[in-house]
């Protein structure tokens, strides 16, 4: 008795890129490191978009670093006026007139 195949009709019936077996072996790879893989398509954009918001919120507090840098040499520079403006310190016989500039 021959050895028959019985899905070799069915195969022949397949085109010819579904029978080659190391697309088919691609396809599987494609679809498991895509959709299944712990390190899959959806989390690699998902991480890239928190990184992206965290160095968006680096240079946002480097830039408010510096601004509280230049804010703390200008204290050290001068006290006096400091301690005037912000606490509304007066000498003896002196009057205060605090005026608000609008910022824009």
């Amino acid at each position: 008795m021959a050895n028959v195949n019985p899905f070799k009709p069915l195969l022949k019936k397949l085109p010819v890129i579904l029978r080659n077996r190391y697309y088919l072996v691609l396809v599987c790879f494609g679809f498991w490191m895509i959709f299944i893989d712990r390190h899959d398509l959806l989390t690699q954009i998902r991480l890239q978009g928190t990184m992206n918001k965290l160095d968006k919120d680096r240079a946002y507090y480097q830039q408010k670093i510096e601004e509280t840098k230049a804010e703390k040499l200008e204290i050290e520079s001068n006290k006096e006026k400091f301690v005037r403006e912000h606490y509304f310190m007066s000498k003896a016989n002196e009057d205060v007139y605090i005026i608000e500039e609008k910022k824009k």
